[in-house]
């Protein structure tokens, strides 16, 4: 009797020590949320203590979205805020987001917004909730920021931007984790494309988030061929006003043979990584 009790005491352990590896091992979500007209990627790492890093907000009518969103997620603070460049559909959310949770830094591509500030309130506005904070720092080329397991390299823009468009200046973010990487590309146009390849060549990836909703001016041929993503994500609305995504842009991707999904079509997307293994993508609706 003694002698079952102990193998059935071994086996019970035994199941909870897979369960337990089974969840440790999923220590990386992408969440792409459906922000409507621009752009929101949460990161969630690790297990134990989770970190969480916001990238975009969607615009000023979405972001209460984006907040609702994280407050389902379980998200009571911000380890990063990262905003990719001051275009309001990026930004728009940040005015509520980062007065509702805790926010241990703030990031953007620090692209001149003088001369937007002295005709616009919104861009006044932007400089005295971001870039007076005590935690704002300017993102570039080479930098590291570490989550949990994972880190976020940044590809793009170089220190001193040589381009005058916030398009082309946009933070292009690496997610890697384990044998997975993501490309977060911003809003990256094919000026920014270009300038940015001239530096390297930039690796294959799993994941890649399109530069500028799918726009005709993003997602090069060359762009394309050289990261050879397994998953394009368009973050786009419904019914856009400036026919995004393009049909020239999806032609391309659909090339390359990779899997597309679209907020406007797929709602909420997850993307849960296991280091070293699989991961998986799900969508809130079809």
């Amino acid at each position: 009797m003694i002698a079952k009790k102990t193998v059935l005491i071994q086996l019970l352990a035994l199941c909870l020590l897979c369960c337990a590896q089974k969840t440790a091992a999923e220590e990386l979500r992408l969440h792409f949320i459906n922000a409507g007209e621009g752009d929101s990627i949460l990161i969630e790492a690790g297990e134990k203590e989770k970190k969480w890093a916001l990238i975009d907000t969607g615009n000023l009518i979405t972001g209460h979205n984006v907040a609702r969103y994280l407050v389902r997620t379980g998200v009571s603070r911000l380890d990063y805020l990262i905003l990719t460049h001051p275009d309001m559909d990026h930004t728009g959310g940040a005015f509520l987001v980062a007065q509702m949770f805790e926010v241990s830094a703030i990031f953007d591509n620090g692209d001149d917004i003088q001369k937007m500030s002295g005709k616009s309130d919104y861009f006044r506005w932007y400089h005295d909730l971001v870039r007076t904070s005590k935690s704002y720092k300017v993102l570039k080329r080479g930098d590291i920021l570490p989550l949990a397991n994972a880190k976020l390299e940044i590809l793009w823009p170089d220190p001193k931007p040589p381009a005058d468009s916030w398009n082309a200046n946009s933070l292009v973010i690496m997610v890697k984790y384990g044998g997975f990487s993501a490309l977060l590309a911003g809003d990256l146009n094919f000026e920014g494309e270009k300038r940015m390849m001239e530096k390297y060549n930039l690796p294959k990836v799993n994941v890649l988030k399109a530069g500028h909703h799918g726009a005709r001016d993003a997602s090069s041929s060359e762009m394309l061929r050289q990261v050879a993503p397994e998953v394009v994500i368009i973050s786009v609305n419904s019914g856009n006003v400036r026919g995004y995504p393009s049909e020239a842009t999806v032609s391309r991707i659909e090339k390359t043979g990779a899997k597309i999904y679209r907020t406007d079509m797929d709602g909420n997307i997850l993307a849960e990584v296991e280091k070293d293994g699989p991961y998986h993508i799900t969508t809130s609706h079809k």
